[in-house]
C-alpha cells in the first residue's frame, strides 16, 4: 500500500498502539479507554492466528516497545521484510476494525 493511499485513521491507529504500553494499569475513561480496548482486542485477535506469536513479536518490537524498525524486526524473527511489513499493517488494520474507524472499508 502506498503512503498516499492511506486514510487518516492509519496514523491515528498507529499512535494508539504506541500509546498502549504507557496506559497499561491506568484508570482510563472515554476515548482513551476505547483506544486501549481496541489495541487489546487487536492483540488478542493477532495472538489467536496460526502465526500469532511471530506476528506479535514484530508488533512488540516495532510498535509497542519501539526497539526495532521493520527490517530489524524481520531479521530477529526471522521472516522476510515484506512479511513483517504485512503483519505490521494487518495489526494496524485490526486496531481500526475494533475502533470502528470511518473509511476503513
Amino acid at each position: 500500500m502506498c503512503v498516499a493511499a492511506r486514510k487518516r485513521w492509519w496514523g491515528y491507529c498507529k499512535s494508539m498502539a504506541r500509546a498502549y504500553p504507557g496506559r497499561v494499569g491506568q484508570a482510563l475513561e472515554g476515548t482513551a479507554l476505547a483506544e486501549f480496548q481496541a489495541v487489546e482486542a487487536a492483540i488478542e485477535a493477532t495472538r489467536r492466528r496460526r502465526d500469532g506469536e511471530a506476528r506479535m513479536a514484530v508488533v512488540e518490537m516495532v510498535l509497542l516497545k519501539r526497539t526495532h524498525n521493520i527490517p530489524g524486526a524481520a531479521l530477529r524473527i526471522p521472516c522476510s521484510e515484506r512479511t513483517a511489513l504485512r503483519w505490521h499493517g494487518d495489526f494496524i488494520r485490526e486496531i481500526a476494525a475494533h475502533f470502528s474507524c470511518d473509511g476503513l472499508r
